[in-house]
């Protein structure tokens, strides 16, 4: 994860649009890309590293936002690489995701075997 230089996408679109937002990044600029968060009209979409191939270049997502703001309400957006503090939030965030995971999975086994 360290060395690759993935880069972050974030939008700012009107509410209730967050569906069509999600397909929309899916289908016009990677399959790959997946909503990482979102807070109140603001989605952060990782998308993956330029060296894998198929990528998306910078061009082309911004041929396609550019031809589909007025129709996704986006009010602005960027494209990032992330900073050293989001990457280790982010890999912070996951691992706390991970362990609090196997804690309910030693649970439910705990459960299970007691009955």
């Amino acid at each position: 994860h360290g060395r690759s230089r993935s880069f972050s996408q974030s939008f700012t679109a009107g509410t209730g649009r967050k569906e069509e937002l999600e397909r929309f990044v899916c289908t016009e600029i990677s399959l790959s890309a997946h909503l990482l968060e979102h807070h109140g009209d603001r989605y952060v979409f990782q998308l993956p590293s330029r060296e894998v191939p198929g990528s998306p270049t910078l061009g082309k997502i911004f041929t396609a936002v550019q031809a589909n703001v007025e129709a996704l309400g986006i009010a602005d957006y960027s494209i990032n690489q992330p900073t050293l503090e989001q990457v280790f939030l982010r890999f912070a965030k996951e691992q706390h995701e991970v362990e609090a995971a196997e804690a309910r999975a030693a649970e439910l086994l705990a459960t299970s075997a007691a009955a």
